[in-house]
């Protein structure tokens, strides 16, 4: 795992892209996801005045790689391209985004909520109820 300032695909497909190439559909949707993770990126920047350091801790997880991810939902995000999850142990980004829904309304996302993860931020484009949602 490599922290960069900004995501780019090969970041997001972690190597699996070669094993498991992804369909049109999920290519689209991933730089569609780091585009839009990126809007983020740029906001987190401008309010600490510093680029932001992030690692992608799982990226693109094709189905034979998401049903051996304990609590992977089965549906997940991340086996077509649509999710993202940065390591953020202290969670000072998903404070951060709670403090700012708005950050997360401007650049199209959606984050689980912190209580139910405690070492990463996971971050969507799928749609759900709320900006900020339980699993």
């Amino acid at each position: 795992m490599t922290s960069v300032s900004n995501i780019q695909l090969r970041h997001y497909w972690m190597g699996r892209d070669v094993k498991y190439p992804p369909d049109e559909a999920t290519r689209r949707n991933a730089e569609e996801l780091l585009k839009r993770l990126n809007v983020i990126a740029f906001e987190y920047g401008r309010a600490f005045g510093k680029a932001p350091s992030w690692t992608v801790s799982s990226g693109y997880r094709p189905p034979a790689v998401n049903q051996n991810v304990p609590g992977a939902a089965r549906r997940s995000a991340h086996q077509t391209g649509e999710a993202v999850d940065i390591l953020d142990r202290k969670q000072e980004l998903s404070r951060w985004l709670q403090k700012n829904p708005r950050i997360l309304e401007q650049a199209g996302l959606y984050m689980e909520s912190p209580d139910y993860t405690p070492s990463w931020c996971h971050l969507q484009t799928r749609p759900t109820r709320n900006r900020i949602f339980k699993p």
